[in-house]
């Protein structure tokens, strides 16, 4: 179920939209996909911009609370808006009189319920993303404190939404479409986030240092002396993980050219489960 769920629920909520068009029309679900795109694009954008462009211009650091309040405010005035006008616009086109009349419904009216369709497969999986992303740093975290191996046993298994997160990023394209928007869960930001936590430990950074998809980035100066940033510091400190990734040292190493392919690439299900069992295998009692 894990490797398809993404795409089921994808294919029920296009299925779904295009029988209910088909039957109802597409006029009230086209309007409101509109408003929902133009609300997720004023949204991520305010996310990603809005704490660089105060400190740029005014010098004020503004944290990632602040920023979310400010960007689904104006998230939530910008959905209104276009939902309204929007909805006026499209039934000048698509009402009785309306010269686009015959798209409404039937197959057409179908058609064109794809697009409210996307947005509301593109909100679902970045909220997906965003979950799996936070608890996949949560999981990274427990398994960087000291004396872990000592309780082995009680350690829980993977998260299950970060293998839904995944799984939403195995469909083609789609990681490279989310991560063009969602400063969080980008691929890069949160497994930059992912070393910082795990720098904590040498006992992880051991078995990140063994393995293949990880040695190159856990042997990196610049990951290694990330740590040593106030903000970083703080940020573990308080096992704030959102602030953690928006840190600008963790979002620079990010953007580094040639650290930034390694982290987009590298995926930590299999590298945590394989040290989860390595740290059990050891703490198991010989019969």
């Amino acid at each position: 179920m894990t490797d398809s769920f993404s795409f089921f629920f994808a294919f029920l909520i296009f299925i779904g939209f295009f029988f209910l068009s088909v039957k109802k029309g597409v006029l009230s679900i086209l309007s409101s996909g509109l408003a929902a795109a133009s609300a997720m694009a004023v949204f991520f954008v305010g996310m990603k911009f809005v704490p660089d462009l105060a400190f740029q211009f005014a010098e004020i650091e503004i944290e990632w609370k602040k920023a979310v309040y400010i960007s689904g405010g104006a998230a939530l005035f910008v959905f209104l808006v276009v939902r309204i006008l929007g909805g006026f616009a499209l039934k000048s086109m698509l009402g009785p009189e309306g010269f686009l009349h015959s798209f409404v419904d039937g197959t057409s009216g179908g058609i064109l319920s794809l697009f409210p369709s996307f947005v509301i497969v593109i909100l679902l999986f970045t909220c997906i993303r965003i979950s799996g992303t936070l608890h996949e740093l949560n999981y990274a975290a427990s398994l960087s404190r000291d004396k872990v191996d000592q309780m082995a046993e009680q350690i829980p298994s993977y998260p299950w939404t970060s293998a839904w997160r995944d799984s939403v990023e195995d469909i083609p394209f789609m990681g490279s479409i989310l991560d063009s928007f969602d400063p969080f869960s980008n691929r890069a930001n949160r497994n930059a986030g992912a070393f910082a936590i795990m720098n904590q430990s040498s006992l992880i950074r051991s078995h990140l240092l063994s393995q293949p998809d990880s040695a190159k980035l856990a042997a990196s100066e610049k990951i290694i002396k990330v740590n040593q940033d106030p903000r970083v510091h703080e940020a573990l400190k308080d096992h704030d993980r959102i602030k953690l990734v928006f840190t600008p040292a963790i979002r620079e190493i990010a953007k580094d050219p040639e650290l930034k392919p390694l982290l987009k690439r590298v995926q930590l299900q299999p590298i945590l489960r394989g040290y989860v069992k390595k740290l059990k295998s050891a703490g198991a009692t010989p019969e």
